[in-house]
This record gives C-alpha cells, structure tokens and sequence, in this order.
C-alpha cells in the first residue's frame, strides 16, 4: 500500500510538473484540497487526471500526424499539378487537353479543401 501511494505521489508530481504553465489557478487551493481528500478520492483524480494527460498527448500526437499527412499530400499534389501542366503544354490532342485541363482544377479544388 505505501509502495502504491508513493507511485501516485510521484505520478502526481510529474503531471503536476508537466502540466506547470498550462494552469496556475491557484495551485495552494489545489495543494490544500489535495492533502484533505481520503486516500480513495486522491486514487481517483490520480487517475482521472493521467487520464486527462494521456488524452491530451493523444490530441497533440494526431494533430502532429495529421499536419505531417497534411504536408505530404500537399508536396504530392504539387508533383502531380506540374506534371499535369507539363503534359497540358506538350499535347495538341484537343480531347487529352481537356482531360488534362479538368483532372488540373479537380486537384487544385480537392487539395484546397482538404488541406485547410
């Protein structure tokens, strides 16, 4: 039991640290609440409060992979755009440049939709 109780102390110490400059709202108030809680309640935030941290890294890690998928599709959608110009500038069949010309402004309306 007091190897438990210390883990959740130090579990609390390192949320509260990592979370230091996010929430100042009055940390003694928090402190003060903390120490007069029974043990079970203090488990219970412990726990809803990792809980919360995990959420939150889940959040900023899909953000980070989203922004990455982001980027790639956009660097691909460049590729793809001037070689779709290319091709537009050395054909003189009238029926492929339309093609062309109508697959060019699906991916330029599809790539600014989806990458903002």
């Amino acid at each position: 039991m007091k190897t438990k109780l210390l883990f959740i102390t130090g579990c609390i110490c390192l949320f509260t640290q990592s979370s230091y400059g996010q929430s100042q709202i009055n940390p003694l108030k928090e402190t003060t609440l903390t120490a007069s809680l029974p043990v079970e309640l203090n488990t219970q935030r412990t726990k809803l409060e990792a809980k919360q941290a995990e959420i939150d890294q889940s959040v900023a890690t899909s953000r980070a992979q989203v922004n990455k998928l982001k980027e790639e599709f956009r660097v691909l959608k460049e590729e793809y755009l001037r070689l779709l110009s290319i091709e537009l500038a050395e054909t003189s069949d009238v029926h492929v440049k339309e093609q062309l010309q109508r697959e060019i402004t699906h991916y330029t309306q599809v790539a600014n939709s989806s990458t903002h």
